[in-house]
């Protein structure tokens, strides 16, 4: 069988997913109501028999026993020709395959099914089968591929072939619910949805997933299915899609909190009315929770009750119902005796131990796996001791029963915990013990190669705290080049529910950057150790690969970012032939015409790193107190508010000291043009405006941005013969409830060699039409716009209709195929969130995800004749082979500063509001 990915959702608690969030998958038995096959062929009594050896055995819980007894049944039918004997020897097999955590055993044996059904005709069986294959698929991480099996279709109508269709087709009602089920909760891992109160007014988001559930749920009272184990496998998944909401609800009031800057309250403002949607959401999940708990109990399934308990005590913590939080862990926990040795068990355990820890902080966040929770759900005593000793008998349980049943990443999760758990402890020996044996347990038996990155994670803050920090290094470099090995397969996944990229991801890079940068201060003498230019050149790295990993985790589902080739007609220095891409690429963006200066801003616990990096390939560092943040925050205020001078200059001159000022001697005349690689709130900032006194910093050089230095396409641009696609609303749209952009007309008559696309021409249908008649080079687009928190956020006001990034991507993309990439993405009259530096990676990615070199983008709408002035400069400026990108983009910001043509008007432009805005992402040749 060709080895299949590993995109397990398995960051947040360590557990598998059918336990913790996918309680649909965690049941075997919609089809089969767990009635193991027995072999009906009156012929072969030897066959018969191994295959009821077997099914006494898995009865009995004795699941590789019950293997070896169906496989030697299956090697006796192998020389028979009954097919049907065979199918049902691999159902049995590929149940209890994934009993033992065999996940890719019980794929292939179900892929064997279906074709053996396919051969009987039996049409029906086909169908169940496929949705059982498809389960399988989703609890292995790949909802995508079990969509496909399921329905494969984005429309009511399924494709021929599919389970759902299969069933419909057969008045199968319940293969039509166990497929229905499937179907939405494969959509709620790879989509997610969102979902508000019931008396909220605004409107709501459709929900594929809740959809496709309560067409289930009516198949079920309509055709009056008797199974209950369907009902409770519905109302698991609609209450996970209320917590997933829930936690996507709490991330945004905690994002709302830090704009608002002040306390997390039930005061009236956007925090506190987004915490009461995600409490509304929690109250709903109990509400399923709790119905499919009666039902449980009705059917006495133990293993459905206790893992209904496990998620409920989160919400239970969350609502401040610490007590509720409690009783449910010792209830859950006196359900384990009548678990079956199974896979499934092994990882109840787990959750039960790490449950009792709080799994979520104040603001209703998860804790992150690098942090200890303060506090016991369920306190034995007053130093916490027994609850410690509690956790590691759990954990130790979880290690022997992987071990029974020879599941190799049960195991290791296990170990892995037990490793947390004495890291909290500060026992760092043993900590150190059991991590290693979690990496030991995957490297021996090559299996959950995709949680490695966690354990040489956790491996290194065990070493950083042991004060080891050249052993740090190393486990962190490992961690790091394991977790990119993986990374676009996890990242392809929903984005917001599957993990916390801020809590489980971005700290290794952080961490990382940390040790290599050596920011380990003396606190009485407070100065910086001295790091040689490899170590800040590893930093960078570091901080590149997190950038682009960021940018992935943004755009969400196969968001695949390609590293633009080097131009072979440029020089290459052979003396650099040995060193790192990364070096290489350094070279190539600021080597040959040595008038470029890179600085990039990297954010620590404690202070702020900028670095300097020089044509000479010289790198020069600066720490900045954490302090400098709230000037940022001041200056950017400021600006966005056309505050006076008093007002932005200050903080203005203090950001430029210490981000330009400390390396003024090493800025050469040579240097024309600096390119800044920020870092969390400094990337939704415009430098252009930072102040030396004097002069402003796009009076003295060209300034723009990138987000990755990997990403950044540096190839030549031919601006000979620029053709335009101007696009832009200078009437208000059918759709919008924004106001006029007057200016935008002029704005557009500004612009050279254009074919003009106004008003009510510019719609989503005349765009691709005018793409497929001409090659241009450049998309100028003047309208509307945002660039939110969430990729749903991001999105452009047309004529009729918005145009989301996935679609102007889609656009750009398919024009991209069939000439060179688009040299430049012009957005002039959009707006980016402040407050959350999420909000600039869709600025910062529209033009690498959309395939364009570049961005020329507004992070505030102006509707002025400003903008009209600064593109026409802009436009005239680059046809000029002498200038770049970036310094055409000064002479236009100047000319407003200058304003010789509207002495007339108060000098008002010289304002940044009107010009600072206006920023430069990607390539600036």
């Amino acid at each position: 069988m060709k080895h299949l990915p590993r995109k397990h959702r398995l960051l947040v608690s360590l557990c598998c997913i059918s336990l913790t969030v996918c309680l649909w998958l965690g049941n075997i038995t919609y089809i089969t109501t767990l009635q193991i096959g027995k072999a009906t062929n009156a012929q072969n009594s030897t066959s018969s028999q191994w295959v009821q050896e077997g099914v006494n055995k898995y009865q009995a819980n004795q699941y590789l026993n019950a293997i070896k007894d169906w496989n030697k049944a299956l090697d006796i039918e192998k020389n028979n020709s009954n097919p049907r004997n065979k199918a049902i020897i691999l159902e049995n097999l590929a149940r209890a395959y994934q009993q033992v955590g065999q996940t890719e055993n019980a794929i292939k044996h179900w892929e064997n099914v279906v074709q053996l059904h396919s051969q009987l005709r039996d049409v029906t069986k086909k169908g169940r089968s496929l949705t059982e294959l498809a389960q399988v698929y989703t609890s292995y991480g790949q909802p995508k591929k079990a969509i496909q099996l399921l329905c494969n279709n984005d429309t009511n109508t399924c494709q021929t072939g599919s389970a759902l269709q299969i069933a419909k087709k057969n008045n199968d009602f319940e293969g039509q619910v166990a497929a229905l089920g499937s179907l939405g909760e494969a959509y709620r891992l790879l989509e997610g949805c969102e979902v508000a109160e019931k008396d909220d007014k605004q409107p709501e988001k459709q929900c594929k997933a809740m959809q496709v559930l309560e067409e289930a749920d009516d198949i079920i009272n309509k055709n009056k299915v008797d199974n209950k184990n369907y009902k409770v496998s519905i109302l698991n998944s609609r209450a996970n899609i209320y917590i997933n909401s829930a936690s996507l609800k709490y991330r945004r009031a905690f994002s709302l909190k830090k704009r608002e800057n002040i306390a997390f309250s039930r005061e009236v403002t956007p925090s506190s009315k987004m915490i009461e949607k995600a409490e509304g959401n929690d109250r709903d999940a109990l509400k399923e929770f709790e119905e499919s708990y009666k039902i449980a109990q009705q059917i006495d399934d133990k293993s459905k009750q206790i893992k209904i308990l496990l998620n409920e005590i989160p919400i239970y913590y969350r609502t401040k119902q610490d007590k509720k939080a409690k009783t449910t862990w010792i209830d859950a926990k006196k359900l384990l005796q009548f678990l079956p040795t199974s896979s499934q068990t092994a990882y109840t355990y787990i959750d039960l131990a790490d449950k009792l820890q709080q799994t979520v902080d104040k603001n209703g966040l998860p804790i992150s796996m690098s942090e200890c929770s303060q506090e016991a759900v369920v306190n034995f005593s007053e130093n916490h001791s027994e609850s410690e000793s509690e956790a590691i008998n759990l954990l130790q349980k979880a290690v022997n029963l992987a071990r029974q049943i020879k599941d190799s990443r049960a195991e290791s999760f296990a170990q892995g915990k037990l490793g947390k758990l004495y890291e909290c402890s500060n026992e760092y020996n043993e900590a150190l013990k059991h991590t290693k044996q979690a990496r030991d347990v995957i490297e021996k038996n090559l299996a959950a190669k995709d949680s490695l990155f966690l354990w040489e994670w956790q491996a290194g803050r065990i070493l950083k705290k042991q004060g080891k920090i050249a052993d740090a290094i190393i486990a962190y470099k490992n961690s790091k080049n394991s977790l990119e090995k993986v990374r676009q397969e996890i990242l392809s996944d929903n984005r917001n529910f599957q993990f916390d990229f801020r809590d489980e991801v971005e700290p290794i890079y952080r961490d990382l950057i940390g040790l290599q940068l050596n920011t380990q201060v003396k606190k009485k003498e407070n100065k910086l150790n001295q790091n040689n230019n490899q170590d800040l050149l590893g930093a960078l790295e570091t901080m590149d690969s997190l950038k682009i990993g960021e940018l992935q985790n943004y755009f969400g589902n196969d968001c695949i970012l390609t590293i633009p080739e080097e131009d072979s007609s440029k020089p290459n220095n052979s003396d650099n032939q040995d060193q790192n891409k990364f070096q290489n690429k350094i070279l190539s963006l600021i080597g040959n015409d040595k008038q470029t200066a890179i600085i990039s801003s990297i954010i620590l616990d404690n202070k702020i790193a900028i670095i300097l990096t020089l044509p000479t390939e010289e790198s020069k560092i600066n720490l900045s107190e954490i302090t400098l943040l709230e000037q940022v925050s001041k200056y950017s205020d400021a600006l966005r508010r056309e505050a006076p001078e008093s007002q932005y200059l200050k903080p203005a001159k203090i950001i430029y000291d210490e981000v330009i000022g400390k390396f003024e001697q090493s800025l050469t005349s040579q240097i024309k043009t600096l390119v800044f690689v920020q870092d969390g709130v400094f990337q939704n900032v415009p430098m252009a405006a930072l102040y030396d006194g004097k002069k402003f910093l796009v009076e003295k050089y060209a300034v723009a941005t990138t987000p990755s230095l990997l990403l950044t396409d540096n190839k030549d641009v031919e601006r000979n013969n620029l053709q335009v696609l101007a696009l832009g609303l200078s009437d208000v749209s059918e759709i919008s409830n924004n106001s006029q952009l007057k200016y935008v007309k002029q704005e557009l008559d500004a612009i050279p060699n254009k074919t003009q696309l106004e008003n009510e021409k510019f719609t989503r249908e005349n765009i691709i039409q005018e793409l497929n008649k001409q090659i241009y080079s450049v998309i100028h687009i003047a309208t509307h716009g945002n660039f939110g928190v969430e990729q749903e956020d991001t999105y452009l006001e047309a004529w009729n209709k918005k145009i989301t990034i996935n679609e102007l991507d889609e656009i750009i993309r398919n024009t991209t195929r069939r000439q060179n990439r688009i040299d430049l993405l012009a957005l002039t009259a959009c707006n980016t969130a402040v407050g959350d530096e999420r909000s600039s990676l869709g600025l910062a990615g529209v033009a690498i995800r959309a395939g364009t070199k570049s961005t020329l983008a507004s992070l505030w709408s102006i509707d002025d004749k400003s903008t009209a002035k600064l593109v026409d400069v802009f436009y005239k400026g680059w046809k000029n082979p002498k200038l770049t990108k970036a310094q055409a983009l000064q002479e236009a910001q100047k000319a407003l500063i200058k304003n010789e043509d509207n002495k007339n008007e108060d000098n008002k432009y010289k304002h940044p509001y009107y010009w600072a805005p206006f920023v430069l992402v990607g390539n600036w040749q």
